[in-house]
């Protein structure tokens, strides 16, 4: 049995200086964070030197792509990922694709759909709006087939409250109102076509499924806070940790995260991380408001992580690190309406990404000499050392 009662959860040794329950996994989180500072970055500068419009472009046409290989996929009714990779867990025929999670794939393609709106709603979008408008239908068309009801409710209030940033917007430079209409129209219900007529009998049954069981894991995880509140457990160290706080439920089940946002960062970072990041974005953002909220293109990529987040409080697509790049490319892009300040130099930009990339790559090869890390090797270690 693979539960582990709370009690036997072994102490820290006072020669564990560690503040990670779990240094593998927080070594592999590194990573993926050095990664996102040089994306965040590198998107930043592009966005400073050629406008905001072209990196945005370049993530939204990425996303369109990894729709239509999904789309792909579910045509050749595909179990494997490009035919050659086989999923650890079995998928339905046609769920294979570059996310194999359903819910996942909803939220990457929710945060591009925003995105695609914003450009195709500017005055001068950086290409044709057809090319814009077929890319925003497929994406869409591919959102609902996944039949996430997070995925879908997210993405309802966002483009909801986009349409009606867009309607009552002044100031803004935005396309003609007859062209938002129509093009608004024209995308959902050729997208919600597409979407049904695509959609295989178990459609309806998932999109209106009862099943709130993932729901109680934040609850479950408050123990996890409470005994960790100021550093946390480590990020990463979640799947393996919360075996000693998990209730008696039937079955060996993992659970690798808690399904919310909040309560994965709260655990794993404690509360002084996420009190500071918060704020740090909320200061930059402040600073732009001006020039964001006359933006279509910058409102478009806001709302959209918006959407990803508030679909995130039931889901753990952000710990997906194709998501999490494509969030600190868009975040690049929206930080490049701040004020520079006169005091900062290109040479110290230039400086300050190569130091991120640099400790990436650093990290990265940390990694790969510590090898894979999983639940089993995290087991082993522990009871090498300290159970």
């Amino acid at each position: 049995d693979l539960h582990v009662k709370r009690h036997s959860f072994p102490t820290r040794r006072s020669s564990d200086l560690s503040l990670s329950l779990s240094p593998d996994a927080t070594l592999f989180e590194a990573f993926k964070w050095a990664s996102y500072a040089g994306t965040f970055l590198l998107s930043l500068r592009m966005a400073r030197r050629y406008g905001a419009p072209a990196p945005l472009l370049a993530v939204f046409a990425t996303a369109v792509v990894v729709a239509l290989v999904s789309m792909g996929h579910a045509l050749l009714s595909a179990v494997h990922v490009f035919g050659i990779y086989e999923p650890l867990h079995p998928v339905e025929p046609g769920d294979a694709g570059p996310l194999i999670n359903p819910n996942n794939l909803a939220g990457y393609l929710n945060l591009n759909i925003l995105i695609g709106s914003g450009l195709a709603l500017s005055k001068r979008p950086p290409t044709s709006r057809w090319l814009l408008g077929t890319g925003l239908i497929i994406l869409l068309a591919v959102s609902l087939r996944t039949a996430s009801r997070g995925g879908v409710a997210s993405l309802v209030v966002g483009l909801v409250a986009f349409g009606i940033w867009a309607t009552f917007a002044r100031k803004a430079k935005l396309a003609s109102a007859k062209i938002i209409s129509y093009a608004t129209t024209a995308a959902l219900f050729v997208g919600a076509g597409f979407a049904l007529l695509g959609a295989e009998k178990d459609f309806w049954p998932s999109l209106l499924s009862e099943n709130v069981a993932k729901l109680q894991l934040p609850v479950w995880s408050l123990p996890v806070i409470k005994d960790h509140p100021v550093f946390g457990i480590g990020r990463g160290a979640f799947g393996s940790v919360f075996f000693a706080y998990r209730p008696q439920t039937p079955g060996n089940i993992a659970y690798t995260h808690p399904e919310n946002v909040v309560v994965q960062w709260v655990a794993e970072w404690g509360v002084i991380v996420p009190v500071v990041a918060s704020l740090v974005l909320l200061w930059g953002f402040w600073s732009a408001r001006q020039s964001i909220l006359r933006s279509a293109v910058l409102l478009g990529a806001l709302f959209g992580v918006g959407v990803l987040i508030l679909q995130n409080l039931v889901d753990l697509g952000l710990e997906l690190a194709g998501v999490g790049s494509a969030v600190a490319a868009t975040l690049g892009c929206v930080w490049s309406a701040a004020p520079r300040r006169e005091s900062a130099s290109p040479a110290a930009s230039v400086w300050t990404l190569r130091i991120a990339l640099g400790g990436a790559l650093v990290v990265g090869c940390l990694l790969l000499w510590r090898g894979p890390t999983n639940l089993k090797r995290t087991e082993l270690a522990c009871n090498e050392s300290c159970w």
